[in-house]
């Protein structure tokens, strides 16, 4: 629905003209073909989602149909019975917009108050055990909040975060002017990059999302670093391979491998499912390398999380040989170890690997 009880400044859904909105019978059929396409999730956005009349009865129709519901929304209509409805229909996400400190924020939705609304919608629903995540539109004049908005997150236990670029429609054609510049988009990223670390650091692990712009991808092509020797036994260090196996292994992305810098984190860590042992387990290793590669290359299909909706046939060697830190163990110190690997396990690690060092598979594609 494009309805909303807010008039942000950078709405991409706000627009002049005859509105055209689907009616409940609609949108109770597109339901229907969604489910018979077998799609697993559907996100309620707007506009303002709980603005619509008739969403209870679409929420509660996608879930009997089996496709789990998620909603982005400002959060300022959520009162405690809404929080208490969005919980027991086992709603899995709630992504609430923040903007940057209580006055950018308002300034952003010109409306007094919306702040401190939001913030009581995001309680409400940690509160209620409710997934709940924090979505933010980035311009020169909220860029320099990103660190309050993650001091924040790590206040209120707001355990992911999704960060968007100005979209140059509805409203925000209007304000085109406060868009980043490559140059401060990089220098966002920085930041971005330093405050998952930060919440990392301190026994938090997040997800951080950025979304709309191909310059967000210029982190995947940096080096990763070893991890400090003292950290291999550290619970920030078990938290970190904790989150990596719960993104890999989620529905949304139901991969076989992944490594530090797709979660933000430029380190020399993957996470890989071990199809050449009984039970075919995930298992992290720190400070991976790959030291040997024998035989003759086989090209083969690929993919990548972070490069979404497209393959291609690369070349790997069948055969490689890894060394990695092992973390210490009752009196054992901390150690590197080897080991052989070949066959599909060796294809995924080759592909993690070179996201350590700054290399994605589609350099490899003609």
């Amino acid at each position: 629905t494009p309805a909303c009880n807010l008039a942000c400044s950078h709405c991409y859904a706000a627009y002049a003209g005859e509105q055209k909105v689907l009616s409940t019978d609609q949108a109770l059929a597109v339901i229907d073909d969604l489910a018979a396409f077998g799609v697993p999730v559907i996100l309620f956005s707007g506009g303002e989602p709980f603005s619509r009349p008739d969403i209870r009865q679409l929420a509660e129709y996608a879930k009997s149909r089996g496709i789990r519901v998620t909603f982005s929304t400002n959060g300022t209509l959520i009162d405690d019975g809404w929080a208490d409805w969005i919980r027991d229909l086992g709603v899995s996400y709630v992504g609430i917009s923040i903007d940057g400190t209580e006055q950018i924020h308002d300034t952003f939705r010109r409306h007094p108050g919306a702040y401190r609304k939001s913030l009581a919608a995001i309680r409400r629903l940690r509160d209620r055990n409710v997934k709940v995540g924090l979505r933010v539109t980035m311009t020169r004049d909220n860029v320099a909040a990103i660190p309050a908005i993650f001091d924040l997150m790590r206040a209120e236990r707001v355990p992911r975060i999704c960060l968007y670029h100005l979209v140059y429609t509805g409203r925000g054609k209007e304000i085109a002017a406060t868009d980043l510049d490559h140059a401060e988009e990089r220098a966002a990223l920085d930041t971005i990059v330093a405050e998952t670390r930060t919440c990392f650091d301190a026994g938090f692990p997040v997800e951080v999302l950025t979304v709309d712009n191909p310059e967000d991808s210029l982190f995947l092509r940096r080096p990763c670093e070893e991890i400090a020797p003292a950290a291999l036994g550290s619970q920030t260090l078990k938290k970190l391979g904790e989150k990596m196996l719960a993104t890999v292994t989620s529905p949304e992305q139901d991969g076989v491998g992944i490594a530090g810098p797709q979660v933000g984190i430029s380190r020399r860590i993957v996470a890989v499912q071990r199809f050449d042992k009984q039970g075919e387990p995930f298992e992290v290793y720190p400070n991976i390398r790959i030291i040997a590669r024998n035989g003759e290359t086989v090209p083969g299909p690929e993919g990548c999380l972070s490069v979404p909706g497209r393959r291609g046939e690369v070349p790997r060697y069948q055969q490689i040989t890894i060394s990695y830190s092992l973390p210490p163990s009752g009196k054992l110190p901390v150690r590197d170890t080897t080991e052989n690997i070949s066959g599909f396990t060796a294809v995924i690690f080759q592909h993690e690997c070179d996201h350590l060092d700054g290399v994605l598979y589609t350099d490899y594609l003609d």
